[in-house]
């Protein structure tokens, strides 16, 4: 019986790699989340330095960084959603096993697929809304309210992550299907 690590879920197991164009796809969409998250990476290490600037140029010489403000509040969008489908892949989310914990088996698999289908459903709906909202912005010409600055890359930020993540859940209700249907279950 397998036990539930977070990482990979069912990538180890025979059933999976019987379906060896699955398993090239999570390999190469692995690689995707990682460059993805290697960017988010980066900007929090920009947005710290951006931010400390701001904070000091404003305490210590009254003289803040015009809209780092603004900068930061969309920086902040662009840095959840590009690491949030790589969180999901590596178990980092926060996750209530009440019951879940407690099967074994197919029903284990079965419970791990419908949830992950329920939270595809939520996340197709925040990625189909997020993509029409950043295509009005662009549209419209919204702008961050300081700066003047575009705010529409950071709602595409929203739909990108928001569909990299259905794509994870996607490939992980593959893998829980396998194993349920799988003899091995």
């Amino acid at each position: 019986m397998e036990e539930h690590t977070g990482k990979n879920v069912g990538l180890e197991t025979t059933a999976w790699r019987r379906f060896s164009f699955a398993v090239y796809l999570e390999k190469g969409f692995s690689v995707i989340e990682t460059g993805l998250n290697y960017t988010g990476v980066v900007l929090i290490i920009f947005l710290m330095f951006f931010v400390t600037t701001g904070v000091l140029g404003r305490y210590f010489f009254n003289r803040p960084l015009a809209g780092y403000w603004d900068m930061a509040e969309m920086m902040l969008a662009v840095l959840v959603f590009f690491g949030i489908a790589y969180t999901q892949r590596m178990g980092g989310h926060i996750r209530i096993d009440l019951f879940i914990t407690r099967l074994r088996g197919r029903s284990y698999h079965i419970a791990e697929f419908l949830t992950l289908l329920l939270s595809l459903g939520i996340f197709a709906v925040i990625g189909f809304y997020g993509l029409k909202r950043a295509l009005y912005a662009y549209a419209s010409g919204d702008v961050s309210i300081s700066m003047y600055w575009p705010i529409w890359p950071a709602m595409m930020s929203v739909a990108i992550g928001s569909f990299l993540l259905c794509v994870r859940f996607s490939i992980q209700m593959f893998q829980h299907l396998v194993q349920a249907v799988s003899k091995r279950g």
